[in-house]
């Protein structure tokens, strides 16, 4: 699997070494001002990291344009901040932490995973997790910088941390299963895949995301305890920990029957987690690459070619279902390379197709028209367009779907709409 984040720390051997010096003398946030005339060059050069955040700000939560934009400005400030803040860990400084409302004790009684994420300081958790003589192997990339590397090391040998660099081979896994079958703790960031292609799609804040499936498989054969853990940056040098332990022991649990399952349901509470604290703390999400990904659709489809007629699901909740269809040229609805109004109602019952298969996990069913009350086309779209059928489930009882829709090309302009669009559902 190819990898699109980089995960390494800027600024060369020399500057990250200086870094550490400076942070022997003075506090981190003394350099906090000078981020504020730094990051707008930073993200002039950093161009690509700077429109994927862009969109997470206009297409996750909904921010106009110029909130956007400022939001993206000041997402990189905090990401600054917190990489100040781990040099001068590396320097030997401690941090305040505060525990959330809900803090609930890490077990120490039995083994467990840590699964943190891409957000606040994560690295602050050897530091602060209470692990009372429990050893933590912390599971790394390994491309960073020698001498970071080695302060890293030395910064956090006294709080029982042994660092595990990602392998080719995944010879980590081994390493981190045998952690937990000593009874020891295993901590690894759960939003990225580590060069693994095992991953789950899953509903995070309101789009499709792949997760790995690696440290949620590796909970549920352990039979060990899993923690969402984050450690997000308030004002000042402050920081806030939220620990959720996820359920391995309750009836639902323990009635999958296999590994792959199991690690599937674990995985839905984590994104579930981490979703809230994306939410709560939009600035600080720092996965700086396209995160949410379409789903290719046709998997999800009863219908073959050439009548398929949605290409990627775009999100897929119980209630709403968005999907995108690339018209072309020699689609069985364009004459003329102008797409027919018959396509319209076509493409709205394959976006409910494709809502079953995905809800339904590999279980492909048919489904077939029973009518519409009313469907009104009020746009052209041409051969070579992409267009957007969004729909809304008015009800789902026992296979008869009864749904609203409404198709839009991708400046947001209505084509079609259709409303009480009947689908029933075969098996």
């Amino acid at each position: 699997m190819e990898r699109n984040w980089k995960g390494t720390t800027g600024g060369g051997k020399f500057g990250q070494t200086v870094l550490i010096w400076i942070f022997k003398t003075v506090r981190p946030d003394f350099l906090y001002p000078l981020l504020y005339l730094i990051i707008p060059f930073y993200m002039l050069f950093a161009h690509k990291g700077y429109i994927v955040t862009y969109q997470y700000f206009r297409q996750i939560h909904g921010f106009g344009t110029f909130k956007a934009f400022f939001s993206t400005y000041l997402n990189h400030v905090v990401f600054g901040k917190v990489v100040l803040d781990k040099f001068a860990l590396l320097a030997g400084r401690n941090f305040p932490v505060e525990f959330a409302n809900n803090y609930n004790p890490v077990d120490i009684d039995k083994a467990a995973v840590i699964a943190g994420a891409h957000t606040g300081n994560f690295e602050l958790c050897g530091h602060c997790v209470n692990h009372c003589g429990k050893k933590i192997y912390s599971l790394v990339y390994g491309g960073e910088s020698m001498v970071l590397q080695q302060k890293r090391t030395q910064a956090i040998s006294n709080f029982g941390v042994e660092l595990i660099s990602v392998q080719p081979d995944m010879s980590h896994i081994f390493t981190l299963s045998n952690a937990l079958s000593e009874g020891n703790f295993a901590a690894m960031a759960c939003d990225r895949a580590f060069g693994s292609s095992k991953c789950f799609s899953m509903q995070f804040c309101g789009r499709l995301a792949e997760f790995p499936m690696g440290p949620f498989a590796l909970a549920a054969k352990a039979e060990c305890n899993i923690y969402s853990i984050n450690i997000v940056k308030e004002k000042g040098l402050l920081y806030r920990l939220y620990i959720e332990k996820l359920d391995t022991s309750s009836s639902e649990y323990s009635d999958k029957k296999t590994i792959r399952s199991k690690a599937e349901y674990i995985c839905a509470q984590y994104v579930k987690s981490l979703e809230n604290i994306v939410m709560r703390y939009p600035l600080q999400w720092f996965n700086y690459y396209r995160f949410w990904k379409p789903m290719p659709a046709r998997s999800l489809l009863p219908q073959k070619d050439p009548m398929v007629m949605i290409d990627n699901l775009i999100s897929c909740n119980p209630q709403t279902t968005v999907a995108e269809y690339i018209i072309r040229e020699d689609s069985l609805f364009v004459s003329n390379g102008v797409f027919a109004e018959a396509g319209y109602l076509e493409v709205f019952a394959q976006t409910a197709a494709a809502r079953i298969g995905w809800l339904n996990k590999d279980h492909i069913r048919i489904g077939t028209i029973g009518g519409v009350s009313g469907m009104t086309v009020s746009g052209q779209a041409k051969a070579g367009q992409s267009v957007f059928c969004t729909i809304s489930v008015l009800s789902d009882i026992e296979g008869a779907l009864v749904l609203d829709g409404e198709i839009t090309d991708s400046g947001g302009h209505t084509l079609a709409t259709c409303r009480s669009l009947k689908v029933f559902i075969q098996g």
